[in-house]
């Protein structure tokens, strides 16, 4: 990255603050705002920008801040403003007769801002106070909610024309906005998500950590979005570390003690805190300053540093022995009573080893175990690898390597998981390791057909009533159901798995059923048995994973028509993943945040989607990019843009492909690279290939899309008769509307079609909603009904707007196109895109001349003479 770009820091998510500002302005009766936050929270930035506002409103403007220092001296804050001669009985005249003497012939009013008035002394705020009774000025201040109000302080708060504006926090979608305004583009949600939690929405520490994310060179682009080189980088910055110790230093030795306490040891009960300090007061005092929070965390009481970049400053300040000192008799305390609580062993054993630098090895392993539930598969490679060799178990090596799997460190996981298959003895160990290895062949590697050759050799190595207990059936239902062709199989492999057979088993299991269903077009048994999955997941002891039964249960509302909900529920997941650091529902979340996005019509969100979920599958399985680069092409090629459609799927083929919902993507790629390549034909005949290969394995739910998109790119006639079929096998009310769409266009009935886009409409599919109504435009038109035409017209343009400038057949016949035949328009379309008359003539099997004459009428209908004139026609629809 460039360190020579300007840096612009925007104001983002104050809209609120500032139309409260531009209102006190125009009112007459209002002479003072205060601006109300904590610390850090941006009042400042928000008074400046209120200030540049009256200054382009035509006010003469004044401004001073407040601070310690000036707090002893008179007046001092203001001493800068006020004329040297000014009448110390009457100092507020003497600052009006000053500004009118400098600015005789304004008739504004002038505006005074003060930062931090809660520093002020008597004098000044008295000043203020006649300030604000006077006529001649208004007031913007600011000042911190968590300072007490001394009277004079209280006077100048409760003035009659006095109004207040509580700061709050930004929001994430604030920091989302502020982040793609400073770095000029969009910006991966995880690096959202890190930025908000770790600034907790204060302005301050925001704004300190992206500009130290930026000088040190964090952010990358490595495609469309901007991402965090690193997923975690340092937290506090020198500036950062400055402030804070400020705030520190005002606290008293005991509460220092307590500080360091928390920040070492982490979320601590309020019992514990009184058995360590004796004196439950000193929480009271912290909890005032703002620098701990206590708060109930399930059956508990706990308390907590208020904020995340605490954590790293004090403890930083701790010296090694007084660190030891704390961890190992936070130690001691917690083994006194018992170790009982769950996450006990895991903070034992990381107290332990950042005192030590060891712990024993059943700490070891039991912290490893904690932190597999919470998902935390870093921490589990680093807790296992400080083993010793005569410690590492079967059972020690599978958790070792189902960590690395997740990881994205495939090669390493099949070597461990080797040593742990040869290691092998009970039938338990067995099943473990054979599964994981397994897996791991198939999710990590993409070696779909060594991993059900592996399958078989399990099976003939276990007794039957050894494999039948649904670990290594569970893991064949999986593969089966993500491959899409054995559907029925699947549902009869993974639909007898019970909690018996171990509850990840259980939950794994029932998770790939809802996809089974999905493909089938049961969606309503899709959608209820993810729905149960997931509460029952969440009052399991692997709550902590459970999003990743919201990524089916997304997948099949999608699918029925609910994409809103769908996009919500899947967003919200995210969200829980990002928390959890789990990588693979984060991944297949995006995932699904594209293909919503693509079935709605709305081609630059998908790609940003598929761009976030590139991240991930290239850091953690690499056998998803081929889907995911092939979402980012399909999207290009809709956009117009053929040479990244291209591009990207080339880069594609150096991935496997081993799922259905990959392998349709990359069917729409290349779908729709042929369209934008002016070669309709040869795009038909891949949809035509991919939904005969759905109808046989039946994929029903995916055939159902595929069909439509024949319908959409001219030949509805053949589409009509499957999608009718499908209403019958597919929940749902979107297949019927597809069906009908594909009728209406092959029946060219302009009234059903306007219909069909009212509820394609409703449901967010706004890209089938506007060619609906395209369609219905154009038909109109030629047949001579041109104020319906215009009606239908109107109803695409306001639809398209959604659609990001999406490029597609049908919604180029609804403009001065309207005219064309569809034959007319798949030749017009051809051409514009600078095929020759040849080509085109041989891609559609008719002659040249039959082409040329075509073109003729075209040119006739549209006013043009030459084909580039042609593509600006055809252009300016998109």
């Amino acid at each position: 990255m460039e360190s020579s770009r300007q840096i612009y820091w925007p104001l983002t998510g104050r809209a609120k603050e500032l139309h409260l500002f531009t209102s006190f302005l125009r009112d007459a009766d209002l002479c003072a705002m205060l601006l109300v936050g904590s610390a850090g929270v941006g009042k400042t930035r928000i008074a400046e920008e209120c200030v540049a506002i009256a200054e382009r409103a035509g006010w003469e403007t004044i401004q001073t801040a407040a601070s310690s220092m000036a707090k002893n001296i008179p007046l001092g804050a203001l001493l800068s403003v006020l004329p040297v001669d000014f009448d110390i009985d009457d100092p507020a005249s003497s600052l009006r007769a000053d500004v009118r003497a400098r600015s005789p012939y304004r008739k504004s009013k002038t505006l005074l801002f003060v930062d931090d008035v809660h520093l002020l002394d008597s004098a000044t705020l008295q000043l203020l106070r006649d300030l604000a009774d006077s006529n001649d000025f208004k007031l913007v201040m600011t000042v911190r909610s968590d300072v007490s109000a001394h009277n004079d302080l209280s006077i100048l708060l409760n003035h009659p024309a006095a109004t207040s504006c509580l700061v709050g926090q930004l929001t994430e979608a604030d920091v989302d906005v502020l982040l793609t305004a400073f770095l000029g583009g969009p910006v991966h949600r995880r690096a959202v998500d890190w930025f908000h939690e770790s600034s907790e929405g204060n302005a301050l520490f925001l704004h300190e950590l992206v500009l130290d994310t930026f000088a040190k060179d964090q952010f990358v682009k490595p495609g469309r979005i901007w991402q965090l080189r690193d997923h975690e980088i340092a937290g506090a910055t020198p500036r950062l570390k400055d402030l804070l110790r400020r705030r520190l230093g005002e606290v008293s030795s005991n509460e220092k003690r307590l500080l360091e306490f928390l920040a070492l040891c982490g979320e601590t009960s309020v019992f514990d805190v009184v058995e360590e300090f004796g004196d439950v007061r000193l929480l009271d005092g912290l909890e005032a300053a703002a620098l701990v929070r206590v708060m109930r965390s399930h059956r508990r009481t706990v308390a907590r540093l208020a904020h995340p970049l605490y954590v790293e400053t004090i403890r930083n300040s701790v010296s090694f022995s007084e660190k030891n000192d704390i961890l190992l008799r936070r130690v001691a305390c917690v083994r006194q009573h018992g170790a009982r609580r769950k996450g006990d062993a895991l903070s034992i054993a990381g107290w332990e080893i950042a005192a030590t630098g060891t712990t024993t090895p059943s700490n070891l392993i039991k912290a490893a175990q904690i932190a597999r539930y919470g998902h935390d598969c870093d921490l589990v490679v680093d807790l296992l690898q400080r083993l010793p060799d005569a410690d590492q178990s079967v059972q020690v090596l599978c958790l070792l390597g189902e960590a690395l799997v997740e990881l994205g460190q495939p090669e390493e996981a099949e070597r461990v998981l080797g040593v742990a298959t040869s290691q092998a003895v009970t039938d338990e160990e067995k099943v473990v390791s054979y599964s994981l290895g397994i897996t791991n062949m198939f999710w990590g590697m993409g070696k779909v057909e060594e991993s059900f050759n592996a399958l078989e050799t399990v099976k003939g190595r276990l007794a039957s009533e050894v494999y039948r207990g649904g670990q290594i059936e569970g893991v064949e239902g999986g593969m089966r159901a993500f491959l899409g062709t054995e559907n029925e199989e699947a549902i009869r492999l993974l639909s007898p798995i019970s909690v018996e057979a171990g509850k990840r088993a259980y939950f794994s299991s029932k998770m790939f059923e809802g996809c089974a269903y999905t493909n089938l077009g049961q969606f309503d048994k899709a959608i209820a048995l993810a729905e149960a999955t997931f509460l029952a997941h969440q009052e399991s002891e692997h709550s902590q994973v459970a999003a990743i039964q919201l990524i089916p249960l997304g997948l099949a509302l999608m699918y029925y028509g609910e994409l809103d909900r769908a996009r919500e529920i899947v967003e919200n997941g995210l969200k829980q993943s990002f928390s959890n650091k789990a990588t693979i529902p984060e991944m297949w979340m995006c995932y699904i945040l594209g293909w919503c996005s693509w079935v709605s019509g709305q081609p630059t969100d998908s790609s940003y989607w598929y761009e976030a979920a590139l991240s991930s599958a290239q850091l953690h399985h690499p056998s998803v990019a081929r889907g995911v680069l092939s979402g980012i092409a399909a999207n290009a090629a809709l956009l117009g843009d053929n040479t990244t459609a291209a591009q990207r799927l080339e880069e594609a083929q150096n991935f496997p492909k081993i799922g259905a919902l990959e392998g349709d993507m990359e069917v729409f790629a290349r779908a729709w690279y042929e369209v934008n390549s002016g070669r309709i034909e040869e795009a038909l005949d891949v949809l035509r290939s991919a939904a005969v290969r759905a109808a046989e394995t039946g994929r029903y739910a995916a055939e159902s899309l595929l069909l439509t998109d024949i319908a959409r790119l001219g030949a509805p006639q053949e589409a009509v008769g499957r999608l009718t079929e499908l209403t019958s096998l597919c929940d749902g009310p979107l297949v019927h509307i597809r069906a009908r769409f594909a009728s209406a266009l092959a029946g060219q009935d302009t009234e059903a079609l306007a219909q069909v886009g009212r509820e394609f409409a409703s449901m967010g599919v706004v890209i089938l909603a506007a060619e609906a109504f395209s369609a219905a435009a154009a038909i109109s038109s030629r047949q001579g009904r041109r104020a319906s035409a215009a009606s239908y017209r109107d109803e695409s343009v306001a639809l398209r707007a959604q659609c990001d400038s999406a490029r597609t057949p049908l919604l180029a016949s609804g403009g001065p196109a309207d005219l064309l035949t569809a034959r007319e328009t798949q030749i017009a379309v051809a051409a514009a895109t600078g095929r020759t008359s040849k080509e085109i003539a041989i891609d559609m099997e008719v002659s040249v001349r039959t082409v040329d004459n075509h073109l003729a009428r075209v040119y006739e209908k549209l006013g043009v003479k030459r084909r580039t004139e042609l593509a600006a026609a055809l252009g300016h629809q998109n």
